[in-house]
């Protein structure tokens, strides 16, 4: 996984809030840790989106397995 180098010099500053931002950044500080991650120009702002954009496609993932299976559920029980 490659980001490209944004432009932007931020560290992240500002993280804060609710406990799933809080996991949220300390997920992303340790990723900073791995080699290579600095190197290639990623801030804490550019992982903090991946993984809120991971968690966002999984919620709505879920969502769409859960309106097919309630579909597939209202379609076996017709008579047909």
């Amino acid at each position: 996984l490659l980001l490209p180098n944004n432009g932007s010099s931020s560290s992240g500053g500002g993280i804060g809030g609710g406990n799933n931002n809080n996991v949220d950044a300390r997920s992303a500080e340790r990723s900073l840790a791995i080699p290579g991650v600095v190197e290639a120009g990623w801030t804490v702002s550019d992982l903090l989106s991946i993984t809120r954009g991971t968690k966002d496609a999984d919620q709505k993932k879920h969502q769409l397995k859960g309106e097919l299976m309630s579909l597939v559920n209202k379609v076996s029980d017709q008579q047909f």
